[in-house]
């Protein structure tokens, strides 16, 4: 007999999430299809009763998958959250509220393993790496935003820094050169203008300074490295 399950639906363009289920297809939450539907599934969900709890969960383990694809496909829109279901064993589900559907932005279709392959998808190892601690759990919703600005990226390095306890640098995720440079030119009102994190004269730019795009490459960069770092490390405190 089936266990009683919470599944809650993922909604957006059926081309990007179809390979969902490919990226995560197993653990503590991880996405299952259902005929033309997606839902989030998995033991995580099953320690409420409260069906709004389980939408909070669902909901914060969706940014960080997002972010995760973003890391790795550049371009990728947060998928919305829709129903939210109980389901018994004789297969009944209750329904609860749903939510808006969004469009998720198209990317190359590549999936998560190679056929045969065995073991956690890159996509599941970014997550996982970012739930270790709370200051890379953090950097992994940063992420997942739209938002792009140069406060909001280097809040990003920050919180990756805290979360690694070291300079990306340091570690040999970046050179010192890269780092210094992103740095400068985020702090320096001739490069980052209004977004600048200082006034006016008090930051002198770097010779060459970054443009928003090369700076969110190169975080994005970063934050592969560092994740990848993290997921190698033991578990921290």
């Amino acid at each position: 007999m089936n266990q009683p399950r919470w599944l809650v639906e993922i909604t957006g363009d059926k081309f990007h999430l179809e390979d969902l289920p490919a990226f995560f297809p197993d653990g503590d939450m991880y996405v299952v299809q259902e005929g033309e539907r997606y839902y989030i599934v998995g033991p995580a969900l099953e320690v409420t009763a409260d069906h709004a709890e389980v939408r909070a969960l669902a909901l914060a383990r969706l940014e960080i998958f997002a972010g995760a694809m973003k890391l790795l496909f550049g371009h990728y829109k947060t998928p919305a959250l829709a129903g939210t279901y109980r389901e018994h064993p004789d297969g009944r589900r209750d329904a609860f509220a749903s939510g808006v559907v969004a469009e998720l932005t198209i990317f190359s279709k590549i999936r998560a393993n190679l056929d045969g392959a065995t073991g956690p998808t890159q996509a599941q190892v970014l997550t996982t790496a970012s739930m270790k601690n709370k200051a890379l759990t953090t950097a992994m919703i940063l992420w997942a935003d739209e938002a792009r600005t140069w406060p909001r990226l280097y809040r990003i390095l920050d919180e990756v820094e805290e979360g690694l306890g070291n300079t990306v640098s340091n570690l040999d995720l970046c050179s010192d050169n890269q780092r210094e440079r992103f740095m400068r030119s985020a702090n320096s009102p001739s490069v980052a203008g209004l977004d600048a994190r200082h006034s006016a004269g008090n930051k002198i730019p770097p010779a060459k300074p970054m443009t928003l795009v090369e700076a969110t490459k190169f975080m994005q960069g970063v934050m592969l490295k560092a994740l990848t770092y993290s997921g190698g490390r033991g578990a921290d405190g």
